[in-house]
């Protein structure tokens, strides 16, 4: 059974606080604030990232994290 194409996903965890500083910095604008239980938070949408890294680096309080050992996880996008 074929479940589609599947992609590496960086996670964005609990600890955002939706400072919306990896917003800022995507260059293929993947990530978004949506609000989880009404406080803002990061969404990233796996289509359009191209796993750069560079939310990675600005976070303040590395609240995205990149899995190791590497997750692959079917699209949901």
């Amino acid at each position: 059974m074929d479940d589609g194409p599947i992609r590496l996903r960086l996670e964005v965890t609990d600890a955002c606080h939706g400072c919306g500083v990896c917003v800022e910095v995507c260059p293929r604008n993947a990530i978004a604030m949506r609000t989880r239980d009404g406080d803002p938070v990061a969404f990233i949408d796996t289509a359009a990232c191209d796993l750069c890294r560079k939310c990675l680096d600005v976070c303040p309080v590395e609240a995205i994290l990149e899995p190791y050992p590497p997750v692959w996880r079917p699209d949901d996008v």
